[in-house]
């Protein structure tokens, strides 16, 4: 089945979450504990729409309709973090030769000495599908070159030369369960969606 975009509807409330793994062993003898970090970190939303009109009702029926439950899947960026704050000078590209760690991310392609080319905060897309947050500022060097933090660590290295999307980046997400296909209506043709989905590990 292919990756779904997801239509350009609306939204008038969100609530974007990342869902962290982990365990926690408590000692019953002297309450002292210790956290175990896993992989599958991964993103979740929950999204409420606006009353809509038949339009628009009828494209975002259709759409959960062809996911099929869970088994679809579509891509999603986080609606209220679109636009990168720092400047993005250069043509960023993935550079293993600079850094090649889950969160340090390597990259070169960047304006020679350019200042807060990234900032906290902004979010960065790869063409394996996965979201990530910068979460510190980040500086060009003298060849261009900068290593980028970013949280969650990364489940697949990206490649060298791989574009480094910095405007509305998207991960690949499915929903939550079997019935997100589902819509309120009242007259005279009025709408309301909500729908919950979580990123697609593969």
């Amino acid at each position: 089945m292919s990756v779904l975009t997801f239509p350009d509807i609306p939204i008038a409330s969100v609530k974007w979450v990342l869902i962290s793994s982990t365990q926690v062993f408590r000692s019953p003898l002297n309450g002292v504990t210790q956290t175990l970090e896993l992989p599958g970190a991964r993103w979740a939303a929950d999204i409420s729409f606006a009353k809509m009109t038949d339009g628009n009702k009828r494209i975002l029926s259709a759409f959960l309709v062809a996911l099929r439950g869970q088994a679809g899947r579509f891509y999603l960026s986080d609606p209220t973090n679109q636009t990168p704050a720092g400047s993005v000078n250069g043509a960023p590209v993935i550079d293993t030769a600079v850094s090649d760690t889950p969160t340090l991310i390597g990259s070169s392609g960047w304006t020679v000495s350019a200042i807060g080319v990234l900032k906290a905060g902004d979010m960065i897309g790869f063409a394996t599908g996965e979201l990530k947050m910068v979460v510190a500022d980040v500086d060009a060097d003298a060849s261009g070159q900068a290593i980028i933090h970013v949280e969650p660590p990364c489940r697949e290295q990206p490649t060298d030369g791989t574009t480094i999307v910095t405007d509305a980046p998207t991960c690949i997400m499915r929903l939550v369960d079997d019935n997100q296909a589902s819509w309120n209506a009242s007259p005279p043709k009025r709408y309301i969606f909500s729908l919950s989905c979580e990123e697609a590990i593969v």
